[in-house]
């Protein structure tokens, strides 16, 4: 089924084009030259056909729109681009975008900005691929990304490969979203972590974030699996627990102890604490140890190597 999209240019001389273009289906005619609606101008707009923004080129800005794909390939000085999820600015740099899925690909540019509801992404020279749902890449000089919701900002800096450099060249920046696994990686020349006050460099190095709604890890490695005993009356803590409960309590423990699992609660004052009800995790860990490693939710922040 056809969408309509409608796209305007401003010519240097103050002239306006307008045109209503039908995209994702197939075309009225077997020319392919017709397939293509390409505007040129000061300034290029292209709205929806409820009249929302979805990109605009200025400066030498042309916009060529392949209508039976969905797809706009987008020259210009400034661009900027949004696919529902992310807004994307480019600066002096090619930019391929559909219409339909949200896809984005940026070849190369000076520098360009991702802004989305978690946070925003910077490259300096470098490329840009993202799909909504499934995950952002991005290779370049610089990389900068800083989250919106804590203080957390992550810098990844090319340098001189390790071995000969004229042979190797220059290591890029490179960092991957995956959006499945709520997971970032990185690997870069110099790598510096910045939570708060706090920073933490690497160099030659690459790592993962996890960003996790449980627990990712324990003890430096990888959690294979993660229980937990809950009281089925209401205590707050262990102390207020019966005889006979402290017996059964202690029975558990020994028995996940046994097969491997790792015994952890907080203290009733603890502010860390998800929740009053007293609740102890055995966790189980995979003894495989994390390369690089930081954990991000309060209190810890953890670096291994």
């Amino acid at each position: 089924m056809n969408s309509l999209i409608y796209a305007s240019a401003v010519t240097d001389y103050g002239s306006i084009t307008c045109r209503e273009v039908s995209i994702g289906g197939p075309g009225v005619t077997n020319n392919p030259d017709d397939d293509v609606a390409t505007f040129c101008g000061k300034h290029v707009v292209v709205v929806d056909d409820k009249g929302k923004g979805i990109l605009s080129a200025r400066e030498d800005a042309e916009v060529s729109i392949h209508k039976s794909k969905g797809e706009a390939v987008v020259f210009g000085a400034y661009t900027s681009v949004d696919n529902g999820s992310k807004t994307l600015y480019v600066h002096n740099g090619e930019t391929c975008a559909s219409l339909i899925t949200g896809e984005m690909v940026v070849p190369v540019s000076v520098l360009l900005t991702a802004d989305d509801k978690q946070g925003t992404i910077s490259v300096l020279n470098g490329d840009f691929h993202t799909v909504p749902g499934e995950g952002t890449s991005l290779n370049g000089n610089r990389i900068e990304l800083n989250h919106h919701d804590y203080p957390m900002g992550i810098v990844v800096s090319g340098g001189k490969a390790k071995g000969d450099a004229e042979t190797k060249g220059d290591a890029k920046a490179k960092l991957d979203i995956d959006e499945n696994e709520d997971t970032v990686s990185l690997s870069g020349g110099v790598i510096v972590f910045e939570h708060g006050k706090a920073s933490i460099s690497v160099t030659d190095g690459d790592g993962r974030v996890d960003m996790p709604n449980g627990y990712t890890f324990w003890d430096g490695c990888g959690v294979d699996d993660h229980l937990m005993v809950i009281p089925k009356r209401h205590v707050d803590s262990l102390a207020n627990l019966s005889d006979e409960e402290k017996i059964d309590y202690m029975n558990q423990i020994a028995k996940f102890e046994n097969d491997g699992y790792s015994i952890y609660a907080r203290a009733q004052g603890s502010k860390t604490r998800s929740m009053a009800h007293q609740h102890t995790h055995f966790i189980k860990v995979d003894g495989k140890a994390k390369k690089m490693m930081l954990y991000l939710k309060k209190p810890h922040t953890v670096i291994t190597r």
